[in-house]
């Protein structure tokens, strides 16, 4: 039986990382190496469809399951697999020894939360032929709980992963909140989820509520599907008359489809998709006519359309030999196939919607469809159920591309997603089509599910803001520090910690606590959120930095004053700085 022990955690780069994360030793006895490649297969056959595992310790060697190194990288692979899974963006994971010892490091974004999914695969392993299939299917559950109060959501995640690929920094502005800081100080740039700091508050409150969009799109000169508002049941009447069929019935203030229900063609279904959209709102319904054609997302980016994503509903289309049956449980088993927990696309459930489109298009499951005859399978193009995405951005007319850029500059926003409805791209608005919505916080898997990298899309979204100001680390002993203080270069666009204290310029900060043995990995943080901060200096003594990592993921200069790092500590003081010198006193430091 596999044995752990957590030893300790990191918040920035150490001897065995760039990145934080916990370190664990793990006992691995012959007993587990002799059950090892039987319970792997076990495991890869469980999980097969999100984890993979190549080898990678020690450079990427080819490792063998049968030695413990090799083991441990293994289980070292399926934490930072199931950490990733539903969401977040850990990026190390490694197994090494070191006198005979077996350890593994796995990067992390919260301490428990990593020490929990190196728990979880070890108890997986030493348990597991005492597991069900349906308890394997479901084992990480419990952790994915955890990842989705403590890790960055699927938005924030391809944010980063554009940062990432540029070298951008970022962090937590808020502990256990969706917001999140790319750069720093006064080169940081605050997102929440995919809307910007920069967006208009103004804006976002007419984009959050349907009535008054539409109301300024109209104000605007732009195309709009006639609709009215009803308060009660009573009104439903009313507004058919005024609609006419066809009609859509969607909540006012609610996004993403919720309680949203298309072609209705009568009373009953009318009175029920009412219903169904105050299950989800108070606020007034909206009933506007339904448009043939297709949902298209334009996504606007500081002023230019970036790309433009039709969003198709789940369908079939036939090759006049087999039932339509057959065509859906082909296509839906394909999509069982490639599932994974944290994936975004879904079997079509066969459901009173899925009926409710067949009888409209006067077919049963027992049919032979025709050759190259669509049959529409759902009527809302949600991924979850089935929707597929096309990039059509070449296809789409110019006065579309313009109207979405000026609607996006009218809603004061650097970022948005404008639903377009047409059944036709390349044809003008002034010919049909009309708009359908605007969002404040486009979903960034839209892109990303029609073929566009994530790195991709967050470099897009980020922009050329976000960035780095210029770090200064001097490590000496405590005794130094308020000589340093004195003599220390501080301008008033200069953020600092030192001694226990930090500020920017003749400004100090208030919290962490104002105490000499206070962390200097929070109080730079706090000045890397300022944005009147330029440049920041960071003065402590060499112990914090010894148990806890460095306080940033790079310096520009690291000095050691009066103090003499080991091999391995200099190594990574070389490597996480531009200039790196050791000096004997504080005369020394600014000459």
């Amino acid at each position: 039986m596999i044995k752990f022990q957590l030893l300790k955690s990191f918040r920035g780069p150490n001897p065995y990382a760039t990145e934080a994360g916990v370190l664990a030793s793990l006992l691995i006895e012959d007993d587990d190496l002799r059950v090892a490649r039987s319970r792997t297969d076990v495991i890869l056959g469980a999980f097969g469809a999100w984890f993979q595992h190549e080898g990678r310790a020690g450079g990427g060697r080819p490792l063998s399951l049968e030695t413990p190194v090799g083991l441990a990288d293994f289980l070292a692979a399926l934490a930072l697999a199931a950490l990733n899974e539903l969401r977040g963006f850990v990026r190390t994971a490694s197994a090494f020894e070191d006198g005979g010892q077996v350890f593994v490091y796995i990067g992390c974004h919260h301490e428990r939360v990593t020490a929990t999914a190196i728990s979880a695969v070890v108890t997986l392993f030493n348990g597991l032929d005492s597991f069900s299939d349906d308890r394997l299917k479901h084992y990480f559950g419990a952790l994915w709980q955890l990842c989705r109060q403590h890790h960055p959501d699927y938005q924030a995640k391809i944010l980063m992963q554009g940062a990432h690929g540029r070298g951008i920094p970022y962090l937590p502005l808020l502990s256990l909140q969706r917001f999140w800081q790319y750069g720093w100080g006064k080169n940081g740039r605050t997102f929440f989820e995919s809307m910007s700091i920069r967006d208009s508050l103004l804006g976002g409150r007419w984009a959050g509520k349907k009535q008054l969009a539409k109301a300024l799109f109209e104000a605007l000169g732009v195309p709009v599907v006639p609709h009215v508002l009803v308060n009660e049941e009573q009104d439903l009447e009313e507004a058919a008359r005024r609609i006419s069929w066809p009609c859509v019935v969607k909540p006012t203030d609610r996004d993403r489809s919720v309680g949203v229900t298309l072609r209705i063609s009568d009373m009953p279904g009318l009175r029920k998709a009412f219903h169904l959209a105050r299950e989800h709102t108070a606020a007034p319904v909206m009933i506007e006519r339904y448009i043939p054609g297709d949902v298209h997302r334009l996504l606007v980016v500081r002023g230019k359309v970036a790309c433009v994503i039709r969003r198709d509903s789940p369908h079939v289309i036939g090759d006049g030999v087999r039932t339509l049956a057959d065509l859906v449980a082909e296509r839906n088993g394909s999509i069982a196939a490639a599932q994974r927990p944290g994936g975004f696309v879904g079997e079509t459930p066969l459901d009173d919607d899925f009926h409710a489109e067949l009888r409209r298009q006067e077919v049963t499951l027992a049919d032979v469809v025709p050759a190259g005859h669509r049959i529409s399978l759902r009527k809302v193009p949600l991924l979850l159920t089935g929707a597929v995405y096309f990039n059509v951005t070449g296809q789409t007319h110019p006065d579309i591309l313009r109207m979405a850029e000026s609607l996006a500059d009218a809603f004061g926003f650097s970022i948005c997603g404008i639903d377009y409805m047409t059944d036709d791209i390349g044809r003008s608005y002034v010919e049909q089509g009309a708009v359908i919505e605007i969002n404040a916080a486009p979903g960034l898997r839209i892109p990303v599910m029609a073929g566009m990298a994530p790195e991709a899309v967050g470099r897009l979204i980020l922009g050329d803001e976000p960035g780095r100001i210029p770090v200064t680390l001097i490590l000496c002993d405590q005794a130094l520090h308020a000589e340093l203080h004195a003599v220390a270069p501080i301008q008033p666009d200069t953020g600092w910690v030192i001694g226990g204290r930090c500020g920017v310029g003749d400004t100090p900060l208030a919290a962490p606590a104002d105490r000499p043995d206070a962390l200097p990995h929070e109080q730079t943080l706090q000045v890397l959120r300022n944005p009147h901060a330029a440049r920041i200096v960071i003065v402590c003594d060499p112990k914090p930095i010894m148990v806890h990592g460095l306080p940033v993921d790079r310096c520009d200069t690291i000095i050691c004053c009066g103090y003499k790092p080991d091999a391995a500590w200099r190594r990574v003081f070389e490597q996480h700085s531009s200039r790196y010198s050791e000096v004997t006193g504080v005369d020394e430091l600014f000459r």
